[in-house]
C-alpha cells in the first residue's frame, strides 16, 4: 500500500511533462497598444511647412482577434516549439497635430509572425480542480511582418494615412496553465495563457494632404506591442498509459 502510494506522487510530476512530438493550436483576443508615429526626414520637415506634427499615435479597438498554431518536442520539464500566429486590430484613433475639425478614421493592422519558442513545465498545482494543472512560462524570438491597411483620418479636404508592409525582429513571453485533459483523449490538454508580444520598430509609409498640398510614401516608424489572452489545445503524441 504504502509502496504503491510512494510510485503515484513519483509518477505524477513526470505525468504532467511532455516527451516526444506535440502539436498545438490556440485562438482569443489581442489588444495593441497604441502605435507611436515618428516621421522621419525630409518629409518631416515638409510636414512642418504645412502645420503638421511629425509624431502621433494610432489607437486600436480593443478585442481585436489572435489565432496561433504550433509544433515542438518535450525534454520532460523543457519543450522547445516553432510556432506561426496572426493579429488584426481595427483603429478606433488617431492623433496628429494639423488636421483640423473632427476626422474620421479607418483602418486595420495585422500581424504574421513566425516564432521559435522555449517553455518551461513546472510541477503541478496542488489543487482540487478534478484535473492536475500545470503552470508553464515560455520565451520566443522571430520575424514579424506588419501590414497597415489605410489608416486614414479625414476631415474634410484635409487627412493624413499610414500604410504599407514591413518585417522586423519579433519577441514575445507568456504564462499559461495546462488543463490535462487525458481522462478524455490520453496526451489532450486545454491551455489558458496570457501572452505579450512585441516587434522592433517597423518602418512604413506616410502621406498627408491639406487642401492642395500634401506628400505621400514617406517614411514613418511605428511601435508594435501587443497583449493578449489565448485559449487552446495541445495533443501529446507520446504520452504513456496511466
Amino acid at each position: 500500500m504504502l509502496a504503491g502510494t510512494a510510485m503515484l506522487a513519483l509518477a505524477t510530476p513526470a505525468a504532467a511533462q511532455t516527451y516526444g512530438p506535440y502539436v498545438a493550436a490556440g485562438v482569443g483576443v489581442n489588444f495593441r497598444e497604441q502605435s507611436d508615429l515618428t516621421l522621419r526626414e525630409p518629409e518631416a520637415s515638409m510636414a512642418r511647412r504645412l502645420g503638421l506634427g511629425t509624431s502621433g499615435r494610432v489607437g486600436f479597438s480593443g478585442g481585436g482577434l489572435v489565432a496561433q498554431g504550433s509544433a515542438g518536442w518535450g525534454f520532460g520539464a523543457l519543450r522547445t516549439e516553432a510556432e506561426f500566429s496572426y493579429r488584426t486590430n481595427d483603429v478606433d484613433s488617431i492623433s496628429l497635430t494639423g488636421i483640423p475639425g473632427k476626422p474620421s478614421f479607418s483602418g486595420s493592422a495585422d500581424t504574421y509572425a513566425v516564432m521559435a519558442n522555449l517553455i518551461y513545465d513546472a510541477l503541478p498545482l496542488r489543487l482540487r480542480l478534478g484535473v492536475p494543472v500545470t503552470p508553464y512560462l515560455g520565451l520566443g524570438g522571430g520575424y514579424a511582418w506588419s501590414a497597415y491597411r489605410n489608416i486614414i483620418m479625414r476631415s474634410g479636404s484635409a487627412g493624413a494615412g499610414t500604410y504599407g508592409v514591413d518585417g522586423r525582429f519579433a519577441y514575445q513571453a507568456f504564462a499559461g496553465l495546462s488543463w490535462d485533459l487525458s481522462g478524455l483523449v490520453r496526451g489532450l490538454s486545454l491551455t489558458t495563457e496570457y501572452r505579450f508580444f512585441g516587434v522592433a520598430d517597423q518602418t512604413v509609409n506616410f502621406g498627408a494632404q491639406l487642401g492642395r498640398f500634401g506628400f505621400r510614401d514617406a517614411a514613418v516608424e511605428a511601435t508594435n506591442h501587443n497583449h493578449a489572452l489565448v485559449v487552446g489545445l495541445r495533443y501529446a503524441f507520446s504520452t504513456p498509459a496511466p
